[in-house]
């Protein structure tokens, strides 16, 4: 199983993150990162921050616009902890104010994120994630949001 991390990183300022095109091809708008798949990985992320407004299609988030960690082996995982965002995040589906879509068949533990933006959208809207789907055994834990519900879907994840 190999390893891949994401650590420490801000985007601050009073600017916006765009994707060109908006109505129609805005897709993966992240803040940090637009899209990550990984495939029997062990994927970790930590002390991510991001402050500013992020506009996009679908698969937006304020920190990562999509994360896949595919085909997990029982030593695989996804774990990311420590996230912040007051960025505000605008999307049509799959819209959270951390991450749009994140999709693990590996455990998944999502620990310790805070959103105090905004978060829009038409469909599957989450004020952390906003479509959540886990291997068993995942959950997320300790964290908040000031837009919402935690999760717009979830499937096989725990909130704790």
């Amino acid at each position: 199983t190999e390893t891949q991390a994401v650590a420490n990183a801000d985007v601050t300022g009073d600017g916006t993150i765009d994707s060109d095109d908006l109505t129609k091809h805005a897709r993966y708008v992240g803040g940090i990162i637009g899209y990550v798949e990984r495939k029997d990985s062990t994927v970790t992320s930590s002390n991510l921050e991001n402050t500013a407004n992020i506009n996009g299609a679908d698969y937006v988030g304020g920190i990562f616009g999509t994360l896949i960690n595919k085909y997990g082996s029982s030593s695989a995982k996804t774990q990311l902890s420590d996230f912040r965002n007051s960025g505000n995040v605008s999307g049509k589906s799959n819209v959270g104010g951390m991450i749009g879509e994140c999709y693990a068949k590996t455990k998944l533990f999502i620990i310790d994120f805070v959103n105090t933006g905004t978060v829009n959208g038409t469909s599957i809207v989450g004020g952390i994630v906003g479509n959540c789907y886990g291997y068993k055994d995942s959950y997320i834990q300790d964290s908040s949001t000031t837009s919402g519900n935690l999760c717009g879907k979830t499937e096989n994840v725990t909130i704790n």
